[in-house]
């Protein structure tokens, strides 16, 4: 319960960050333009600097291995994503359909996701949290934007040399050589990663400012989508690794576990509208997905973890 409770009030916290970028454009201070130079400012810039902050830690042969472990169960994840995403979503118009899957499939790690474990767990548990990112970038440049391209077509290197994964293998490289950055080049990496949590969620705030969610929480479509995303697939991770990580793991095992079904209630990932964007799909329709499962994980983030807790005590 004293977990469902520190939950409970980091989701409040985000709650305020996105109602911030609301009144923002409610108050006519900035335009909704602004949300595609905050995304690409959060996708090509910040977000990368996230990554390798997070692997800026000194070496540590339990910890690697934790990440290894996760980095493996990351992948297998997302395939049971894939799965999951083909046996719930099977109807649906050819246009929407993809956009579907993918809201489904891939969870908002990097704006949500790392607020929100940093704030349960601690910053050290976000280590872990990269491995989940690494699986996510790869299978979202790969699987997401096959199953989403319909007008443009990325090369393969445009699909595994993107933002995300290069950060990933920096930091990566810098922790196996046991390279440690100089202090200013520390404080400047820090200090850039430490302005994701504010500027994600405001990008999320001035996202919903635009969507009408009396008529949204009327579709049922997007409901059962939602759903998906944020019930029915994290509660298959949480069978696939709660019980048997800590018996395997005993240093790590809870941290990990705890991090992979955490990660995995976040709701649509915020790249949704941006991929729909570059693969000639409907970023509206993709942002209107985006935002219902952003508003519904306040209820469903707390609710699921006191549940979740509950069954492991």
């Amino acid at each position: 319960m004293e977990l469902a409770v520190i939950v409970l009030k980091q989701v409040a916290i985000l709650v305020i960050f996105v109602a911030m970028g609301i009144l923002a454009v409610k108050a006519g201070k900035i335009t909704v333009d602004v949300s595609k130079n905050l995304s690409n400012l959060l996708l090509y810039f910040i977000g990368p600097f996230l990554i390798i902050d997070s692997l800026a830690v000194p070496y540590d042969p339990a910890k690697t291995t934790g990440f290894v472990v996760t980095l493996g169960l990351s992948a297998i994840i997302h395939l049971l994503f894939i799965l999951g995403s083909k046996l719930l979503l099977r109807k649906g118009t050819s246009d929407n359909l993809p956009v579907e899957r993918y809201a489904a499939i891939f969870c908002n790690t990097g704006y949500i996701g790392i607020p929100l474990i940093q704030g349960i767990f601690g910053k050290g548990a976000v280590f872990y949290l990269v491995a989940f990112m690494i699986a996510f970038n790869i299978f979202s440049w790969t699987y997401g934007m096959w199953i989403l391209q319909k007008e443009v077509r990325l090369t393969a290197r445009q699909m595994l040399l993107n933002p995300g994964n290069l950060a990933s293998l920096i930091g990566l490289a810098l922790y196996f050589s046991r390279i440690t950055l100089p202090d200013m080049v520390a404080s400047v990496v820090s200090s850039i990663a430490s302005t994701n949590t504010f500027l994600s969620l405001f990008a999320v705030g001035v996202v919903c400012s635009q969507i009408d969610f009396r008529s949204l929480l009327q579709s049922r479509r997007g409901l059962y989508v939602a759903l998906c995303r944020l019930v029915l697939l994290p509660l298959a991770v949480f069978a696939l690794v709660i019980w048997w990580i800590p018996l395997v793991l005993p240093e790590t095992g809870s941290v990990i576990a705890s991090v992979l079904t955490v990660a995995s209630m976040t709701p649509c990932a915020m790249s949704l509208s941006f991929m729909c964007q570059i693969s000639g799909r409907d970023p509206v329709y993709g942002s209107q997905i985006l935002a219902l499962s952003t508003v519904l994980c306040v209820i469903t983030v707390p609710v699921l973890t006191t549940l979740l807790t509950s069954l492991v005590r």
